[in-house]
């Protein structure tokens, strides 16, 4: 049966409509609950997973102190502050660090805001996603982690294009 131009719309128009919104291309799918686990602010106050963000939709970014493709995702977030809303969409997570050395790597990207830093000294973090290496990008929906993307991000371009389009749908 043949179908017609009009109907072939209407059918991929309702196809979209049904499907839930798509991960950003090239990550890796998931559909995990997000892991407890527990970090600290940068004044040193612990806070649970859970209680990261309030967003329905946001970032995890898991990266270390003196990691080299760590900064390209710095100079990404850079790029993208002047989107409305980015910023409280983004969690960071600074693992294999003290609480000094994360705060003086939070003071080093001041276009992210000090609240959305936090440092995992007990490493309980990079346990409970099986972070094997940073950057490690993940993408986390109403508590559940969608997709995650680790290590070398194939440059800021690459980087750039998953963060925006995270962000806007």
């Amino acid at each position: 049966m043949k179908l017609t131009a009009r109907r072939r719309a209407l059918t991929l128009t309702l196809l979209a409509a049904l499907l839930p919104a798509a991960q950003p291309a090239g990550v890796r799918a998931q559909q995990a609950p997000l892991p407890e686990f527990a970090v600290q602010t940068l004044d040193g106050e612990e806070v649970q997973s859970g209680e990261l963000s309030t967003q329905q939709r946001w970032l995890l970014v898991y990266v270390r102190p003196n990691c080299a493709p760590c900064e390209d995702v710095f100079k990404v977030f850079r790029q993208s502050t002047s989107q409305s809303g980015v910023t409280s969409k983004v969690v960071m997570v600074v693992g294999g660090a003290t609480l000094e050395e994360a705060n003086g790597l939070a003071a080093r990207v001041p276009w992210l805001p000090r609240q959305v830093w936090h440092v995992d000294v007990s490493k309980r973090a990079a346990a409970a996603l099986s972070v094997k290496g940073a950057p490690t990008v993940y993408g986390v929906r109403q508590g559940k982690v969608e997709w995650d993307l680790k290590g070398a991000t194939d440059g800021p371009r690459r980087l750039k294009s998953i963060l925006e389009s995270w962000s806007e749908q």
